[in-house]
């Protein structure tokens, strides 16, 4: 996402499509009796939203450069593009993972746990962002996703949780007639 508006090679969703599902197929091949989740991505701009109008981010932003040049330079557009590029990865992880449960392989399954696709990091605030680099999870983040991630796994596929509520996080404790999905 962070190379998008530098058409950074691995930014191009041909590119992070082959080599997802050359993953898969390699996992596939070598693991038997393997449950893969994958996990899909936010958009990186909510980073920067929620971090412009703190001091301290500006700061650390100024002084570690690098760490995603597309949010660094602040422009819509490229903010624009990272969540394009989101997007499309999103939609091809989805459809890798539908491609390969289509396979009815008993001995290997692929589910796309969406638990933070759509969380909005700016509604969070600052207190998300790392106060190491004020761009990685900060430890609320982490397990707010976490949960997130967790109560995915016991919910049906097509009807996935993609955020938490940031006012009401909630980890789900499963019964004995639950089964990961």
């Amino acid at each position: 996402m962070c190379g998008a508006c530098v058409n950074s090679t691995g930014s191009f969703p041909p590119y992070f499509e082959s080599h997802l599902e050359n993953t898969l197929n390699l996992i596939e091949q070598s693991l038997p009796r393997t449950f893969v989740n994958i996990m899909t991505i936010f958009n990186i701009s909510g980073v920067y939203y929620a971090g412009k109008n703190y001091t301290y981010c500006e700061l650390v932003w100024g002084i570690i450069k690098k760490e995603c040049y597309c949010m660094e330079t602040g422009k819509k557009a490229d903010l624009d593009m990272m969540d394009l590029r989101a997007s499309q990865f999103n939609a091809i992880t989805e459809r890798l993972a539908l491609k390969f449960s289509a396979k009815n392989n008993t001995g290997f399954t692929v589910v796309t746990q969406p638990g933070v696709s759509g969380i909005k990091v700016e509604e969070f605030g600052e207190t998300y962002l790392s106060s190491l680099d004020c761009f990685h999870p900060s430890l609320c983040a982490n397990q707010a996703f976490t949960y997130s991630i967790w109560n995915n796994m016991f919910q049906p596929v097509g009807k996935k949780s993609t955020a938490p509520d940031p006012k009401n996080i909630k980890l789900y404790c499963p019964t004995e007639n639950d089964f990961i999905q």
